[in-house]
């Protein structure tokens, strides 16, 4: 019945397209309506107003419409002033015979001073909300042109990075990463890695949407962050060249704009070298009841990895109503860990004791290759028709070399594991949006072919592993903008098909995702949100792969390939005030059962973790983002989340429960002088993270840095130390089960002093074009190990 009911809905809409009644006004004269967007980032302008020759004016509502009721026949010149914005005049003529008028989108420029090279941009608000989610203006930010893409995320509401940089949404390490609203080109495991190579200068804004519409696929529990990169204006070239060196990591990495004529390619390519020094650790594990042993691992471990990506999208536009666009984007990761332990093992039979020394080898490549097509109608241009292929491929190499010395009452022999996982992804998307008046649709349909495969041999075993999904969806949302007031509503049927290793193992589900959005507009500065969706989380091929990976005689980890989806929901209540500075504050409500947990068990004196579906969870949080100036060119920004926490699951036959608060606050103060230095103080403190069975500890962190503007603002040089008064930082996982303890003690590298140079040139005179619309496999979800 609900397929049925979708089925209608989603006709309805064909039907819509035919129907000009939403476009006309009422009343005795004629309405004039009108769309104001920004030029390069297409985002609705929600603060300003239009001046209708100088006698009436109207304000912006939140979707950048206004409206003017009951025209007289006649000619207007209306005037749209935006702060930070290009004032902008458009004569409208009214005729008798006209029913309602609906202008040309209006796209504004911002107020640019051309200084040959570079520009200087208006000063402009960093924080944006919007019905279902919410905008972080990265090159408003002073710092951007410090930091790397890993370190700004710490300032963006909503969002945490924690020292391990493991990255959480409202708490949540389940979401998925878009960029340019396309699914992000690399590993989901390698995802930290990559944007810590990235420069926060080659971005243009950061978008956390914690509502997804229904558009976007299902999948990622805590939602969706959007990275949107640099696009800028005219015929021409423009870019930037950023360097960066630190003990702990270094990278160079380019950012390229060429627009000629119908053709525009925006160019993305990076290298980075992180090092990780030579730190100890100590592990421990004690049995209880009949495994009666103790654990006792101590050693050093060191790492040092390699990142190169390459991203490239080209554009050609033939005419005004036809748009072609391509990307196509290479990653690779290779990195090697080392590790020198010693390890004792008592029970009540013999005491035994090893040296091993491990070597941990990866390599991860993906490539990707994105095809749109958008077609746009002659007679309304926010009608636009998408059609859209995306290929993607990732593998993954893991080699992991074991090396025994030094045995007592120990006949272990030397092993080497070795790993091949991966996917190859077909997809195939079409996407329909109009808008009429205050009325936008949006519908369309996609099919997703992803097959996951692993090969993996360890001691006397060999084996492979593949897992088929495909998936089905068509979807139907409608938004309503009534000014003070939006509205965002729809619905999206995903059918989903799954072939565990051509077995019998087969599975087959449908969801129907409903998601509703909120928006009251007070006035141009005060937003009051409510947002309400489902989302599914399907298990990744990291959960999934039932490679044992020994790192140890005695400690193993390994993947369940009989895992199922979860389905959450989720409530979120959020009011924005950006008068003086910004001030977010944003209340959530998170539920779900049968949950994919994490768990370790003993068994034969053996230690191993995997994971199944034997969670409830229910989270209540508030998230708050502050910037205020204290005084001229003095910024404080704070940023912070708690919530309680209610874990519970049953392992084999025992139920564990866990409760208790999670968050975490960070704070930074900048200070701009003498005009072209600013120096900044940044601290924070992450609190305890729960586990089903235990939690991992606290910490606390801080920095400092110090930049100077030269070459005319073109080459921007900066100093960053990193806890200077913290060589190490001690990371602690304690497990506490009904027939052992077992506890993770190690230490990394903290203290870190880097120093950077961004040097941007060049200047364009068109936007280079992007399609609205295109594939966003925001299915796969982001699982940081």
């Amino acid at each position: 019945m609900i397929k049925q009911w979708l089925l209608i809905a989603f006709f309805f809409t064909a039907w819509l397209i035919n129907t000009p009644a939403l476009g006309q006004s009422s009343g005795n004269g004629v309405g004039i309506n009108g769309l104001v967007i920004d030029s390069i980032s297409k985002l609705p302008v929600s603060v300003g107003r239009v001046r209708l020759d100088n006698r009436q004016s109207v304000t912006l509502s939140a979707y950048g419409r206004f409206t003017f009721l009951n025209m007289l026949p006649g000619c207007y010149s209306l005037e749209i002033v935006v702060p930070g914005y290009q004032s902008k005049k458009i004569p409208v003529k009214v005729r008798a015979s006209d029913s309602g008028i609906i202008l040309d989108t209006i796209r504004l420029t911002l107020n640019i001073r051309e200084l040959k090279t570079v520009s200087v941009i208006s000063s402009k608000p960093l924080i944006r909300q919007q019905i279902d989610r919410l905008a972080y203006d990265v090159q408003a930010d002073p710092e951007s042109k410090i930091l790397n893409l890993l370190d700004m995320l710490r300032k963006v509401p909503l969002v945490s990075v924690g020292i391990d940089d493991g990255i959480q949404i409202k708490g949540n390490a389940n979401f998925k990463i878009l960029i340019n609203g396309r699914p992000a080109p690399f590993p989901s495991q390698n995802i930290s890695t990559i944007l810590k190579s990235m420069p926060a200068a080659s971005i243009q804004r950061i978008e956390i949407i914690t509502t997804p519409p229904a558009k976007y696929d299902g999948e990622g529990l805590g939602g969706l962050i959007n990275i949107v990169t640099v696009k800028r204006l005219a015929d021409g070239y423009n870019g930037s060249l950023n360097a960066n060196y630190s003990k702990l990591n270094s990278g160079i990495a380019n950012s390229l704009n060429i627009k000629n004529g119908k053709f525009g390619l925006t160019s993305l390519i990076g290298f980075n070298e992180e090092t990780k020094p030579s730190a100890s650790f100590v592990n421990s594990r004690a049995g209880l009841g009949v495994d009666a042993s103790t654990l006792q691992q101590t050693g050093d471990q060191r790492y040092k990895g390699r990142t190169f990506y390459v991203n490239e999208f080209l554009s050609f536009e033939p005419d005004t109503l036809n748009l072609f666009t391509g990307s196509i984007n290479y990653n690779q990761i290779k990195g090697t860990n080392r590790v020198d332990q010693f390890t004792t093992f008592s029970d009540m039979a013999k005491t035994q004791s090893y040296q091993l020394a491990r070597t941990d080898g990866s390599k991860s490549l993906s490539l990707e290759i994105d095809i749109n097509y958008q077609h746009s109608f002659k007679n309304d241009p926010d009608q636009t028709l998408t059609a859209s292929y995306n290929f993607s491929d990732e593998r993954d190499r893991q080699q992991n070399q074991n090396s025994f010395s030094h045995p007592i009452n120990f006949d272990g022999l030397d092993f080497v594991q070795n790993n091949h996982d991966g996917l190859a992804e077909h997809t195939a998307q079409f996407d329909y949006s109009n808008t009429y008046h205050k009325l936008t649709l949006e519908a369309g349909g996609k099919y997703i072919n992803r097959n996951n495969f692993s090969a993996f041999t360890y001691p006397s075993v060999d084996d492979n592993f593949s897992y088929l999904q495909q998936i089905y969806s068509i979807y139907n949302s409608y938004s309503l903008d009534l000014g003070s007031w939006g509205f965002k509503a729809g619905a999206r049927l995903e059918h989903t098909y799954i072939d565990l290793d051509n077995t019998s193992a087969k599975q087959r589900y449908t969801n129907v995702i409903p998601s509703i959005s909120i928006q009251r507009v007070f006035n141009p500065y005060n937003t009051l949100t409510f947002g309400y969706t489902q989302r599914i989380q399907r298990p990744s091929i990291d959960q999934l792969n039932p490679f044992v990976e020994i790192i140890d005689p005695k400690i193993r980890y390994t993947g369940n390939p009989y895992l199922l989806p979860v389905l959450n929901h989720s409530f979120e209540l959020g009011y924005t005030n950006v008068k003086k500075g910004s001030f977010n504050v944003n209340l959530s409500y998170v539920f779900s059962n049968n949950t994919v947990q994490p768990f370790w068990t003993l068994a034969d004196s053996v230690s191993t973790s995997t994971y199944q579906n034997i969670g409830k969870i229910h989270n209540l949080g508030m998230s708050v983002s502050i910037r205020y100036p204290i005084i001229k060119n003095m910024n404080l920004n704070i940023n912070g989340r708690i919530a309680y926490t209610r874990l519970q699951g049953i392992v084999g036959t025992e139920l564990y429960k866990n409760d208790g608060y999670q968050g975490f606050i960070y704070s930074y103060l900048s200070y701009a002088f003498l005009k072209t230095w600013r120096t900044s103080i940044n601290g924070g403190f992450y609190g305890p993270t729960l586990l089903l069975q235990g939690r991992l500890n606290s910490y606390f962190y801080h920095s400092f840095s110090l930049s100077k503007r030269l070459l005319k603002n073109k080459l921007v040089a900066a100093l960053a130390i990193s806890n200077p008064f913290n060589k190490y930082r001690l990371a602690k996982s304690e497990i506490h089960a009904t027939d052992f303890n077992q506890n993770f003690n190690s230490y990394t590298y903290f203290r870190n002093i880097n120093l950077s140079l961004n040097y941007s040139f060049g200047r364009l005179k068109k936007e280079i074009k992007r399609a609205d619309r295109g594939i966003d496999n925001d299915d796969k979800i982001t699982i940081p190990k």
